[in-house]
């Protein structure tokens, strides 16, 4: 794959410190962005489905894929205490693909990259989120900074192919909108049965799962970056019924959309 652009769809940094006292249990999450989680002082444990624990003391730090069901565990120090930055951020590759569609990361990130990915967050913590040129412009560049950490570390997946392109970028420009089936049939150069091997090969799931799956991770970011209703992201992303919606986005994301969102914005959805 030939990659002619990179664009920054989101990135956000915080920081918490946690006590014993706070009852924090282990949670099960589920994020619509890749998520990366250093641990100051105390400790994580973190089981990602699917793969083997990863357990990350003070000065490590994890990096979660995107859409990746995973429970933590907040391990504190002899003071009880447990000091943790975080950073969210969404990259899309060729407009239509997530970064880490394409490509695999490790989970323990590398300690020779620790010192300039801190310096990053620390930075990142302070980033505005205003729709500004020049607040467009940091977080882009933060991104490409973050990128340049990370890509060396990167191994493709095996299983991409572009010959769904033009499936997959209609499918993100019209998510919001009713997508017929017969509509992507006409865009995949192959047989029906052919396209839904193909396309569930590449992605994991079938069409329709794929599209509401976008609604929802879209549906998660407006929760976090605008005021809009929960009725209004609803009908954003192309859900007629609220509670429908509702109920969708619990099942994902393990929490209801309100709860999600107080969680995000009260730094109580960190890794």
């Amino acid at each position: 794959m030939i990659i002619k652009e990179i664009r920054n769809n989101y990135i956000f940094a915080g920081q918490a410190v946690r006590r014993s006292s706070d009852n924090v249990a282990k949670d099960t999450k589920c994020l619509p962005f890749m998520s990366i989680a250093v641990c100051r002082t105390g400790g994580y444990l973190f089981e990602i489905k699917g793969k083997d624990p990863v357990s990350v003391g003070p000065g490590e730090a994890v990096l979660i894929g995107s859409d990746v069901e995973h429970s933590v565990t907040h391990l504190f120090n002899e003071r009880n205490e447990m000091w943790h930055q975080w950073l969210f951020f969404d990259a899309r590759v060729n407009y239509s693909y997530k970064l880490d569609r394409l490509f695999e990361f490790p989970n323990k990130l590398p300690a020779c990259i620790l010192p300039d990915l801190l310096s990053l967050i620390e930075r990142a913590i302070g980033l505005s989120q205003e729709n500004t040129i020049t607040d467009t412009v940091r977080r882009s560049a933060m991104m490409f900074s973050l990128l340049d950490l990370l890509v060396p570390y990167a191994v493709p997946v095996s299983n991409f192919s572009d010959e769904l392109k033009g499936t997959l970028d209609y499918i993100e420009e019209n998510f919001c909108h009713d997508i017929r089936l017969d509509d992507l049939l006409r865009l995949a150069p192959c047989s029906k049965s052919s396209f839904f091997q193909k396309f569930y090969s590449m992605t994991g799931c079938s069409p329709i799962h794929y599209i509401e799956n976008r609604k929802l991770e879209h549906a998660a970011l407006l929760l976090i970056s605008t005021k809009m209703t929960i009725s209004e992201i609803a009908s954003a992303v192309g859900f007629g019924d609220p509670l429908y919606f509702s109920k969708r986005f619990k099942h994902k994301y393990k929490a209801p959309p309100r709860i999600y969102r107080e969680k995000v914005l009260t730094q109580d959805a960190t890794l």
